[in-house]
């Protein structure tokens, strides 16, 4: 079995000014490959920092990518630090460099001394041109594998990450088919674990459980094994899939298949819920439209909800939902909409509805409608999360036509 592990390198990302997200492709790229990555390390600039971690890695590893540090400048000291981990010379190459050239040219500008560096590779390596900038990647043969040498700019990693080290790596792969996953919703991860550990009767060595996001779970089973089945008779439509996607994904996907068409009516979540349905390629198939009512009056104004119920209700209450609910699914002439109103925090709760209380309601085009009450304990962040993915299963659910778990069937 091969194994990998990243490196990624640059001061902003050790000094939190830049989110690492390279890591994570990386990651869900030899996750779809079967291929473990054993380590995500992060080092800054400085001189030495690198090539000190090169020569001593923490574990083993049959392919090591390197990310950042391949740019134009004195603090790029990536294939610098390689050559010197190595104990390779660093050699320029003519060809790497005329390509350089005539990216600048192609765009009115002529290359400077500090370009003319990235021309530079550690000897025995071979060049991976890229089309998407000026900073070539290199391949530097190992006994089980190799290392790749990657600019860190985002486009140009991702475009490179599948150009080059993806397919390599796919000629000698464990199939993912071959390793089921399960993907839950509205399920712990401790509740997970023990049915886990009581169906692989106590074997816990190689199956892997992943937080995806607040509210959702994915399983990873040990190859060979499948428990989709005894998932469905324990957790009926918490679980969710068996693709390794995330809720939305499914939603959208679902949605589409069937013709179905979603709205949103959102009050405490801001938005949230569209933000994550439209992130989704192709959710124009099955999302037109959403609301986002903030204010009592926005209420009123927009989707028709009575003043009287207001005051005498409050927006945060479930007839106040089913309200929304009702007039985006009539207004938006979508088949289904999910509302929401509550107190994410941190301020803004009472004896009587703490920080926390979110209510939520979806209603179909046939009139049927459910409604159900959070009680979260997080800070505003997570409980605005948590409520995103609660709607988001619920209408998975109802896109399937089955009645969303843990939700109260309402005229």
């Amino acid at each position: 079995m091969l194994r990998a592990g990243i490196i990624t390198v640059g001061d902003e990302l050790l000094e939190g000014r830049v989110i690492d997200r390279h890591s994570a492709a990386f990651s869900e790229k030899m996750a779809q490959l079967g291929i473990p990555v054993r380590f995500h390390l992060t080092v800054g600039d400085a001189p030495g920092a690198l090539s000190q971690v090169l020569e001593d890695l923490p574990v083993a590893v049959d392919h090591l990518l390197i990310a950042g540090g391949l740019g134009p400048t004195e603090d790029d000291r990536t294939r610098k630090e390689v050559a010197a981990a190595l104990g390779l010379e660093l050699e320029h190459r003519e060809d790497a460099w005329q390509r350089i050239v005539a990216y600048f040219r192609q765009r009115g500008i002529e290359a400077t001394a500090g370009n003319r560096r990235q021309a530079l590779f550690p000897a025995g390596s071979r060049e991976l041109p890229n089309a998407c900038g000026t900073a070539p990647g290199m391949f530097i043969e190992r006994s089980t594998g190799g290392w790749w040498l990657l600019p860190g700019v985002p486009s140009e990693f991702r475009w490179m990450l599948d150009r080059y080290l993806t397919p390599a790596l796919d000629g000698g792969r464990i199939d993912a088919a071959e390793r089921e996953i399960l993907d839950f919703c509205g399920v712990s991860e401790s509740v997970l674990d023990g049915w886990l550990v009581e169906a692989l009767d106590g074997d816990t060595d190689d199956y892997h459980i992943c937080v995806r996001g607040l509210g959702q779970i994915e399983v990873r089973l040990p190859i060979g094994v499948s428990l989709e089945e005894a998932a469905r008779t324990r957790f009926a439509t918490r679980l969710i899939g068996t693709d390794g996607r995330s809720v939305e994904e499914y939603l959208v996907g679902e949605a589409s298949r069937l013709g179905k068409s979603v709205t949103t009516a959102e009050s405490c979540t801001g938005g949230m819920i569209a933000a994550r349905i439209t992130a989704v390629p192709g959710s124009s198939k099955a999302f037109s439209s959403g609301w986002v009512l903030y204010s009592d009056e926005s209420k009123t104004r927009e989707l028709g909800v009575a003043e009287g119920l207001l005051a005498s209700a409050g927006a945060v209450s479930e007839v106040c939902v089913l309200a929304m609910a009702r007039a985006a699914v009539a207004r938006s002439e979508t088949d289904l909409a999910v509302a929401i109103s509550g107190i994410a925090g941190p301020g803004g709760g009472s004896e009587e509805q703490p920080v926390g209380t979110i209510h939520l309601a979806i209603g179909n085009s046939a009139g049927e409608c459910w409604t159900r009450q959070l009680d979260l304990k997080g800070d505003r962040e997570g409980n605005r999360s948590i409520s995103t993915t609660v709607a988001l299963a619920a209408l998975l659910s109802c896109v399937r036509g089955e009645a969303p778990h843990g939700w109260k069937r309402t005229s």
